[in-house]
C-alpha cells in the first residue's frame, strides 16, 4: 500500500507541483490586492478578508482541478493549455466576484 502511494506521488509529482504554484500565486495576488484596496478605505477587516480568502481559493482550486489546467504544462504547452487556463482564469473571477459579493451581503 505505501509502495503504490508513493509511486503514485512520483509518477504525479510535476502536476501537483504546478497546481500547488497556481494557488499559491491565486493566494497571493489576493492578499496583495485586498490589502492595497482596502488600506485606503479605512482599514483591512481579517474575518472578511479570511472568509473571501478561503471562497476565492477554493473556487479557483475547482477550476484549476476541473480544467485540467495543471495536467499539460510540464510536457506540451500549446495554444490549447494557454486558452484552458484563460478560461480557468475568467470563470474563477467571476465565479469569485458574484460569491464575494453574496457573502458580503451576509455580513
Amino acid at each position: 500500500m505505501s509502495n503504490l502511494w508513493r509511486e503514485g506521488l512520483s509518477i504525479n509529482k510535476p502536476r501537483w507541483v504546478i497546481l500547488l504554484l497556481d494557488m499559491i500565486i491565486v493566494i497571493l495576488a489576493f492578499l496583495v490586492s485586498y490589502i492595497l484596496i482596502f488600506k485606503h478605505r479605512g482599514g483591512v477587516e481579517v474575518n472578511a478578508l479570511r472568509l473571501q480568502l478561503i471562497l476565492v481559493s477554493t473556487i479557483y482550486l475547482i477550476c484549476f482541478i476541473s480544467l485540467g489546467t495543471f495536467k499539460g504544462v510540464i510536457h506540451k504547452t500549446g495554444i490549447r493549455e494557454l486558452q484552458r487556463m484563460a478560461l480557468a482564469i475568467v470563470m474563477a473571477y467571476f465565479l469569485s466576484v458574484i460569491v464575494c459579493s453574496l457573502s458580503l451581503n451576509h455580513l
